[in-house]
């Protein structure tokens, strides 16, 4: 018998040598003194290819059996019919949101608002007609408004497409999950498509404006004040990492002999949903030059925080000040943020000559149509290549 080969997921694997999210081998668990349990039977969905999300959430139900005494070799206990939408909505928080939060697998307080939205508009409605109307859905995501403006003097407006789509991701995820427990049989969600999003940046940080911000590091006010940014400005530009990676970077999250970093999943982005650490590399002599002077701090202090090594939660008015100390305008709508910093840092590998898939694991990507927006630099640069063209003779 060929000897169980380990899946990333705890407790999860199977006996083959195939391409586990490919092959049909069935997905297999152990937990606690229970061996060796097909998850695809024990669930009850027969012989079917399971993916490797589905067989996950099965494992959390089989843990969840285990942990509170009703576990049966036999098989899943049957669900119980949801009559209304309210009753999918408290199986839902109860069986997978809860569950996952105690399993340490989600951590994001989303779900919470989301909920509570869809619960207070489809509560009292039938399940059975719900799941068959995906106009209703649509319809009420573009009643759906928010409000700006001091009070007295409010304007309303229709959501954003990205915000559409937060409230349609969401819908989807309670309903794929409703189907796997088999309390619907199809998803509404699924017969109309997101909103477009409009997002795409194309601000570059030229090299000019990168000087005029180290320029104008001295006229900022305090000198420790000009020491935190100068660090900060360098690893967003060198490391491409988020504010709040940044941020949470401590000195024992240092390797000094090969100049890696590890983002611990609590505090990475990325990790957040794959709880496992990310990994930066500090490959230029000034940020290897700013991380051995924060070597002898101490290994809980945080590298990018205060002068001390004290913990930083924001440094907005510092950024907001220093760009315009630097003549760069502020603000999303025509001006820069300190997030551009992290989109110079992708932008310029891709101008460098990484592949797509380089340049996605530099920036620790989920997806790779997030990197493909960096994409434009390239088309500039070659554009400007072709340009050339023109010099030449007839």
């Amino acid at each position: 018998m060929k000897a169980a080969r380990r899946s990333r997921e705890r407790n999860l694997f199977k006996k083959c040598d195939h391409l586990w999210d490919s092959c049909g081998c069935p997905w297999l668990a152990r937990f606690v003194g229970v061996r060796r349990v097909n998850l695809a039977k024990w669930a009850g969905v027969g012989k079917r290819k399971l993916t490797r999300s589905e067989a996950i959430s099965i494992l959390i139900d089989l843990r969840a059996a285990i942990n509170s005494g009703t576990f049966s070799a036999k098989g899943k206990a049957p669900t119980a019919a949801a009559s209304t939408f309210k009753d999918l909505l408290d199986a839902f928080e109860r069986d997978y949101v809860a569950k996952r939060r105690a399993d340490g697998k989600l951590r994001s307080s989303s779900f919470n608002y989301y909920i509570a939205k869809f619960r207070t508009e489809f509560a009292a409605e039938k399940l059975s007609l719900l799941e068959r109307s995906p106009r209703r859905f649509e319809s009420w995501l573009d009643s759906l408004t928010y409000s700006t403006g001091p009070t007295g003097k409010r304007t309303i407006h229709t959501l954003l497409p990205a915000s559409w789509n937060r409230y349609y991701e969401h819908g989807r995820r309670i309903f794929n999950w409703a189907i796997r427990q088999g309390y619907a049989t199809v998803n509404p969600f699924v017969k109309f498509s997101r909103r477009p999003e409009r997002n795409k940046r194309d601000t570059r940080i030229l090299p000019e404006q990168e000087k005029a911000l180290f320029d104008a590091l001295p006229k900022l006010w305090r000198k420790r004040q000009r020491t935190e940014m100068r660090r900060r400005l360098t690893a967003a530009i060198d490391l491409g990492l988020r504010e709040n990676e940044m941020l949470n970077v401590k000195v024992k999250h240092v390797d000094y002999e090969d100049w890696k970093i590890t983002l611990p999943p609590e505090t990475a982005k990325g990790g957040a949903t794959t709880d496992r650490p990310e990994f930066v590399y500090a490959m230029t002599p000034r940020i290897r030059e700013i991380l051995e002077a924060r070597k002898d701090l101490g290994a809980e202090k945080f590298v990018f925080g205060a002068e001390s090594g004290a913990f930083v939660a924001s440094f907005d008015k510092s950024w907001q000040q220093l760009f315009r100390y630097a003549g760069l305008p502020v603000g999303r709508k025509g001006g820069l943020t300190w997030h551009d910093l992290r989109h110079e840092f992708v932008s310029f590998l891709v101008d460098s000559g990484a592949e797509i898939h380089e340049a996605k694991e530099a920036a620790r990507h989920k997806d790779i149509r997030t990197t493909e927006r960096y994409m434009k630099a390239r088309e500039e640069r070659l554009k400007a290549l072709m340009g050339k063209m023109a010099s030449r003779s007839a």
